[in-house]
């Protein structure tokens, strides 16, 4: 039996991508405003810092999809804006270097997320140590602790 549909499953403690890249879209709007009036046009890599920041706190707390979105938006915000001043994108050597960077960027900062989402959820999950329940028992017996 063949499945013709991906099946995406939900991913505990993320963004869903319904919000996630909406999110990424207007922050990196604004981060691209920004970076433009501080001057980020003579300073592209300055800009391109500040656009990897912002395509990598979304991706830290969305999806992947919308990663990956946001990242295309970043570079599109940098190619139009920032390279090319005429809003129009531009194909050069720096714009291709611009996408890898975002794109690596977006990736990464993802699995960041998802590692450390995971180790919190393994903390949660092991709960006391005994040493700590034992002290809990104590103090809940009108005993002092230790």
């Amino acid at each position: 039996m063949t499945c013709n549909r991906l099946v995406r499953m939900p991913v505990p403690g993320r963004i869903n991508g319904g919000f996630g890249f909406p999110l990424g879209f207007a922050v990196t709007g604004l981060t691209a405003v920004a970076a433009v009036a501080a001057g980020g046009t003579g300073h592209p890599d300055a800009a391109l810092a500040a656009l990897c920041g912002a395509a990598a706190v979304v991706a830290v707390l969305t999806t992947l999809p919308a990663a990956f979105g946001t990242a295309a938006m970043a570079w599109a915000c940098h190619s139009g804006f920032v390279l090319g001043r005429a809003g129009e994108l531009v194909w050069t050597p720096a714009a291709g270097r611009a996408a890898v960077i975002l794109l690596v960027t977006a990736a990464a900062a993802h699995g960041c997320g998802l590692a450390l989402h995971h180790a919190r959820q393994r903390v949660r999950r092991s709960g006391p140590t005994p040493a700590r329940r034992a002290a809990t028992a104590a103090v809940m017996r009108g005993r002092p602790a230790g």
